[in-house]
């Protein structure tokens, strides 16, 4: 909900603060339709894992796995940093956690 509301916050603000945002002024329509789109699909993909479907599992553990690598990568190409550290030890928490077989038995994937 929150990647569709900044979405929409970026779309009217390109509309109307050509003075605050500068530079990037012409980027910031590109920037909020893609948080919404992410939004609406990260909103799909909730009530998937709600509703114990197979493919919300796959795209969740996709998405974790991600997120953990490109923490990672981040702190390997630019130095440590805390909030990456944090991002990744939650992404791999959550593979962790999908990984398991009492949840995995709850998407119907055989463990």
């Amino acid at each position: 909900m929150l990647g569709l509301a900044g979405g929409a916050a970026g779309v009217i603000a390109s509309t109307t603060g050509h003075a605050i945002l500068g530079p990037v002024a012409p980027y910031v329509p590109a920037i909020g339709a893609a948080l919404m789109f992410f939004g609406a699909l990260s909103l799909v993909m909730s009530f998937g894992l709600l509703r114990g479907l197979a493919w919300a599992w796959t795209i969740a553990l996709a998405v974790d796995a991600l997120h953990g690598l490109g923490d990672v990568g981040t702190m390997a190409a630019r130095g440590f940093n805390v909030d990456k550290l944090i991002g990744a030890a939650i992404a791999a928490g959550l593979v962790y956690y999908l990984t398991r077989p009492s949840v995995r038995a709850y998407f119907r994937r055989p463990a």
